[in-house]
């Protein structure tokens, strides 16, 4: 729904495409109510030969599991591929099969290749890879909250190894659309729990990724449910190498983030939110720093659907096309 919600917008994007498994032969309008007398057009059955045909790059919004094949075959058959899902986020097979808890969706081999071949989506950190990028594995969304938050430190030398904790709270849309009895409406509102705890998939994600910008270690990431439909909130302690002051961290973040159009950092005192966020690709960050513990603390909130996921897949597939970085996703917060 996202997806279509920003490509609805776009103006050098037509959608001529939409497949399904069992809500395919409807129209997209009576699958997706919102929508209705906005796309006339039908959820078709999932065909790669005819998805080649028509398209030239996919946007795969399947359950971990069920993207890698696709993704295989349609780069064979020469699209392009934008992955929304968590299997080619992961860089080793065994993790994969084992924080995703999914048979294998190839051989080792071909996953592998997979892997090899795909480009990380973080877009800010990701622009130049993207434009000849022909498989774009998106981040997940706490990962993506949280390594827009903390690279410029990781980059800068600044953290202490194995001295980041990340608190993280999502919205229930994060579980994606299958019901559960931890996402039952009775189970969650009014309550606020942790989950997954030790055993959250975006774990290895994020320590993959920061790894590749510096010797950051094993985290801490704890992850709770929001009685909330959308949005991401982290607060993010880091242990740091030296003594530095909130003027010098300001200057690090303003130099990190001067050419990204998503990414504000807010005023002295001005923390992120939910609401700031809601329905757009924007990620709102701010720190403290503590100079007797030499820690920073850093705030730092997104849209699970928006940056956390399509709006980011979007904002991927300008870059792709040499596309204005920001086109189809200029909407404001909803107030």
């Amino acid at each position: 729904m996202e997806v279509l919600r920003y490509l609805y917008h776009h103006p050098h994007v037509t959608v001529n495409y939409v497949g399904a498994g069992t809500s395919a032969g409807q129209p997209i309008g009576s699958a997706l109510p919102a929508f209705f007398g906005i796309y006339s057009e039908d959820i078709e059955p999932i065909d790669l030969q005819r998805i080649a045909e028509k398209a030239d790059v996919a946007i795969l919004c399947l359950p971990s599991g069920k993207s890698a094949a696709v993704a295989q075959a349609l780069l064979q058959l020469g699209v392009r591929v934008i992955d929304v899902g968590g299997d080619l986020r992961l860089g080793a097979y065994d993790a994969y099969l084992h924080y995703y808890g999914k048979e294998a969706p190839l051989t080792q081999e071909a996953y592998e290749a997979l892997i090899g071949a795909r480009t990380f989506g973080l877009s800010e950190y990701a622009k130049e890879a993207l434009r000849t990028a022909e498989l774009v594995a998106d981040p997940g969304c706490y990962p993506t909250a949280a390594l827009l938050a903390l690279l410029p430190l990781v980059e800068a030398g600044l953290v202490q190894p194995g001295g980041v904790i990340i608190d993280a709270a999502s919205g229930v849309t994060g579980s994606g659309a299958k019901p559960t009895p931890a996402t039952h409406y009775v189970t969650v509102d009014e309550n606020y729990a942790p989950y997954k705890v030790g055993q959250h998939q975006h774990q290895p994600e994020i320590e993959e990724q920061l790894q590749r910008y510096g010797d950051v270690g094993k985290v801490t990431f704890v992850t709770h449910l929001l009685p909330a439909q959308r949005g991401i909130l982290e607060t993010i302690h880091v242990a740091l190498r030296m003594p530095v002051s909130a003027r010098e961290l300001r200057s690090l973040y303003d130099r990190a983030y001067a050419d990204a159009p998503f990414v504000r950092l807010l005023p002295e005192d001005v923390w992120p939110n939910l609401r700031a966020v809601a329905g757009t690709n924007l990620c709102d960050l701010n720190f403290t720093v503590d100079a007797q513990l030499q820690r920073a603390t850093l705030f730092v909130s997104i849209d699970n659907l928006g940056k956390g996921a399509a709006g980011q897949a979007v904002q991927n597939l300008n870059l792709m096309y040499g596309f204005d970085e920001a086109c189809g996703l200029t909407f404001l917060p909803s107030v």
